[in-house]
């Protein structure tokens, strides 16, 4: 995460320009109705990436998942699942294969995702504004939830001691404290603070590379 996560070694021949936000798309009209519903205190978008297969995991965190989103009935849940998990889910729990994530991220009645904590889902809360309650799955993902805590707009869940319990309570916790939201919109105001686009700071990066060919001294890391 440019400018924003923890202090990295690199070489001087690295340059990030990853601190951009595209424009959100307009949400099909069924989803628009289903997020805007006038009784709803707001939308809980629930995705674990392509790489998470709800269909492998266990019993235990299918059931608490399903719990929450039961005893969850003030809002209007968005649930990603590739399993085709629609048993018994009432009303106010849409169940979709695929979601339009970034856009949905982006519609203003979304109050909080949920997340296995992959880069591009960080950096989708932040351009959206959402705050983010992280489960790690594998990879990068607990260092990603660390950032996102050390910048007050996120928690994380341990996948391995996760229950119906634990994942109410942090859930009702994120949603009543409107720190996170504070928090997303702070972070989110500092990632778009730059001199210049990131689009015009690419092409002369770029540029410079080609003029300097051959002729610039680099300090590289080791390994």
């Amino acid at each position: 995460m440019d400018y924003l996560a923890f202090p990295t070694p690199i070489s001087n021949d690295v340059v990030n320009i990853g601190s951009y936000c595209p424009q959100a798309k307009r949400l099909p009209p069924d989803l628009i109705e289903f997020i805007e519903d006038s009784s709803s205190k707001g939308t809980i978008y629930i995705a674990m990436g392509t790489n998470v297969k709800w269909a492998n995991a266990p019993s235990s965190i299918i059931a608490a998942f399903k719990y929450v989103m039961r005893e969850l009935h003030q809002y209007r849940i968005i649930f990603v699942d590739d399993n085709n998990s629609r048993e018994e889910m009432p009303s106010h729990v849409k169940v979709l294969n695929w979601a339009p994530q970034f856009d949905i991220l982006n519609h203003n009645k979304t109050i909080l995702f949920i997340s296995h904590g992959g880069l591009k889902s960080i950096k989708e809360s932040i351009c959206s504004k959402t705050p983010v309650l992280f489960i790690p799955i594998f990879a990068e993902q607990t260092h990603n939830a660390a950032i996102g805590a050390k910048l007050g707009f996120t928690r994380s869940l341990n996948k391995l001691t996760l229950n119906s319990e634990k994942l109410l309570l942090v859930v009702r916790e994120m949603l009543s404290n409107d720190r996170y939201m504070d928090s997303v919109s702070r972070i989110h105001d500092i990632f778009l603070d730059r001199p210049m686009n990131s689009l015009e700071e690419a092409v002369f990066w770029t540029n410079r590379t080609l003029r300097l060919a051959g002729r610039k001294n680099t300090f590289k890391r080791k390994g």
